[in-house]
């Protein structure tokens, strides 16, 4: 049975890394989730799930072959990567989603809020030749 993930930075739809990562995904629908989105000082954005703001991102059905090649390229079982997978539900939909580790809050004060929510149109308003982005 496969999974269902949420995506917000560099594996949105539109990104050349989805392409690659996700070529056996299939993408069901945008929606956003309550909650903040920040730059970390590697140029990765972070979601945090929060009261305030929304998060812009992409549902997609993932094959339960990709979800450990998900898990490293989050680096989830690195002691010094941000990230952690966490489950959610929004729209009858269940998915996973890779949100900052909750001890990772105190360095949020460091790290620079993306106040749309949404990393595409980041980084097409900073025009900065990225592979991220298509």
């Amino acid at each position: 049975m496969n999974e269902m993930f949420f995506f917000y930075g560099t594996l949105r739809l539109g990104c050349p890394i989805s392409t690659v990562i996700l070529k056996t995904a299939k993408y069901i629908t945008t929606i956003s989730l309550q909650g903040k989105l920040y730059i970390t000082k590697d140029k990765y954005p972070l979601f945090v799930p929060g009261n305030e703001g929304l998060v812009i991102g992409d549902i997609f059905e993932v094959p339960k072959n990709l979800i450990e090649q998900l898990d490293e390229y989050e680096e989830i079982k690195s002691p010094y990567s941000p990230y952690e997978r966490v489950q959610f539900t929004k729209n009858n939909i269940t998915f996973w989603v890779y949100t900052a580790k909750k001890d990772f809050s105190a360095k949020l004060k460091e790290l620079k809020i993306i106040p749309s929510g949404d990393w595409l149109k980041y980084l097409k308003h900073h025009k900065k030749k990225s592979l991220f982005l298509a």
